[in-house]
């Protein structure tokens, strides 16, 4: 008789544990990777003659690279665009910040930036190319983009320039 209650108090802490752990692991249920904008990439105001000029993305400084696309160095700099991807925690996402090209418009842009995952090492963005990202412990990449913008004719003076680089980054989780 005590071996029956044994082997049935047995059964019902097995059908216990199996209960929680099938509750742990629904209560993490996996979630579609998706991006969100926090500030958008701004060059500020740019003079309109053909040139280009640098968006620093961790100093957030304008630098004149050619020609007189950008404001004097006396301006407020820029705003360098960012981002927050949210993915699973622990796992790898490819990423890849796609250049602009001119498409008529005569600007192009350039990436420079960061990924940034909590409690790693910053990884340097490598333009129009894919780059495997892990997602850490949060499953959050903040990414900071700044670069090179270049305009091959005459633009609008005294015009403010802001880049939709959503449009630009490709993700997928692997």
């Amino acid at each position: 008789m005590e071996v029956k209650k044994l082997i049935y108090s047995i059964k019902i802490i097995r059908v216990i544990f199996f209960a929680l752990g099938v509750f742990s692991l629904s209560s993490f249920a996996a979630i579609t990777p998706y991006i969100t904008l926090v500030d958008n990439l701004s060059f500020g105001e740019i003079l309109g003659l053909p040139g280009s000029c640098y968006l620093a993305h961790d100093t957030k400084e304008v630098i004149d690279s050619a020609g007189s696309l950008c404001p004097a160095q006396e301006s407020e700099g820029g705003t360098p665009g960012k981002f927050i991807l949210y993915a699973n925690a622990n796992k790898q996402v490819n990423i890849k910040i796609k250049n602009k090209i001119n498409d008529g418009d005569g600007l192009s842009f350039t990436a420079d930036g960061v990924y940034s995952v909590s409690g790693l090492p910053d990884i340097t963005i490598l333009p129009n190319q894919f780059q495997l990202i892990d997602t850490g412990s949060t499953g959050i990449i903040i990414i900071t983009i700044g670069g090179t913008l270049t305009s091959s004719i005459q633009q609008n003076f005294s015009s403010s320039y802001n880049l939709n680089v959503i449009d630009g980054i490709e993700f997928f989780e692997l």
